[in-house]
């Protein structure tokens, strides 16, 4: 890590380039202050047990490296970890997406949240908007999808659209919950 606790500018243009992140973030992609997409992995890899900081460097957890060849439980320590950080929160919007997105409603996520959250806010009728599923803890159930590529922004639609793996994936988080 950088002296400012960031990943050095190597790893990051590696990261950056390895995964892609280049077709959907404009910039340079070498400092992971100015490489959100980057920061954002990084961050959500250690908040889901695959990653710590120790003296200044980044490791992987014992789950993490038991895990880096098991794809399938990946997936399952994945769904688990959201399933928590869904349990924890407070507001009804991140179930709600969980069960939206399993229902396989992949076009119309982010309309359906507010038809359904409106009647659960005490603001006037037509008044909740996407701005309201901006809170933090809706954030973090979100943000596996937007890690595992489930989710991009359709610029015709002006909304997400989901894949398939997204509805298999909030399926898999639901059970989690459930157990």
């Amino acid at each position: 890590m950088t002296s400012a606790g960031y990943l050095p500018p190597a790893v990051v243009t590696a990261v950056y380039t390895e995964l892609g992140m280049d077709q959907d973030w404009i910039g340079k992609g070498n400092r992971e202050d100015q490489t959100t997409p980057v920061l954002l992995l990084r961050e959500s890899a250690q908040r889901l047990g695959l990653l710590f900081k120790r003296s200044g460097k980044l490791r992987p957890t014992r789950v993490g490296l038991a895990l880096a060849e098991d794809p399938v439980a990946l997936w399952r320590h994945l769904a688990q970890r959201t399933a928590a950080e869904a349990a924890r929160v407070e507001d009804a919007a991140a179930q709600l997406f969980l069960v939206v997105v399993a229902a396989g409603l992949t076009d119309t996520v982010e309309p359906t949240l507010l038809d359904l959250l409106q009647p659960m806010s005490p603001l006037p009728a037509g008044s909740v908007t996407i701005s309201h599923l901006r809170t933090r803890s809706f954030q973090r159930t979100v943000d596996p999808f937007d890690r595992m590529k489930m989710r991009h922004y359709d610029i015709r639609r002006m909304g997400f659209q989901y894949n398939s793996e997204a509805a298999e994936f909030a399926r898999t988080v639901l059970l989690a919950e459930a157990n």
